[in-house]
């Protein structure tokens, strides 16, 4: 189907863009591509049970990031992320959000946004969902220690978030001083958690199912 309906997306040279070796991009603002997606997937849902739907992959800077950082021309189709986010990303979401909040779903956007992110296009994009995941919370994205600003502007962010939100650090077991930054990480969490809202805490590691010692209770 994507072949035959040419839903890639293609720089600027004809050749599908591309994330890793493994990972190929769409071109979501296809004609048939948003309908198809939400026909495709309300069908493999349903019946199932769920409440919700999280959603991965929001990236509204798509042309810059996977095109022109890399050094390669743009399509003609989009000369730039505006271009892309009005032709494409947002009657994409629109169409995507709309069908699946009238199916009855809530929905979760992987770094989606943070609240008071200072970026008009994640503004945005929060207007559509329930609620919004930090993917990089206590760490930086390569496990670094953050700026103690940054650390200040992430707990009162997520503290006043009005969405459902998230912690999915990328903090992974194999980084320096593992143990330091997932307790600095579970402070941040327990600094910035507001009891009106709902708010999740979890990591990376290993990607594998785990508790941590640290977060065992005794209820008496």
């Amino acid at each position: 189907v994507l072949d035959a309906n040419n839903w890639w997306l293609r720089d600027g040279n004809g050749n599908i863009v591309q994330e890793t070796a493994t990972t190929w991009f769409l071109d979501v603002g296809k004609a048939g591509f948003k309908e198809a997606y939400l026909t495709s997937l309300l069908a493999r849902t349903a019946g199932k049970g769920f409440d919700g739907i999280v959603f991965d992959y929001w990236v509204p800077d798509m042309i810059s990031r996977w095109i022109v950082n890399k050094g390669l021309p743009v399509p003609p189709s989009y000369a730039n992320d505006t271009v892309w986010q009005e032709n494409a990303w947002k009657p994409f979401l629109n169409y995507v959000m709309t069908g699946v909040r009238a199916a009855g779903y809530r929905m979760i956007g992987n770094e989606a946004g943070a609240y008071r992110s200072g970026s008009s296009i994640k503004d945005w994009q929060r207007t559509l969902i329930d609620g919004t995941v930090y993917e990089s919370w206590g760490v930086g994205w390569q496990g670094q220690w953050l700026d103690p600003a940054i650390i200040d502007e992430r707990i009162a962010n997520y503290r006043d978030d009005p969405l459902e939100a998230w912690t999915a650090d990328l903090l992974r077991v194999a980084h320096a001083e593992y143990d330091r930054k997932h307790r600095a990480a579970l402070a941040m969490y327990y600094l910035a958690a507001n009891a009106n809202m709902i708010r999740f805490y979890h990591h990376y590691r290993d990607s594998k199912v785990f508790w941590e010692p640290i977060s065992d209770f005794d209820v008496g």
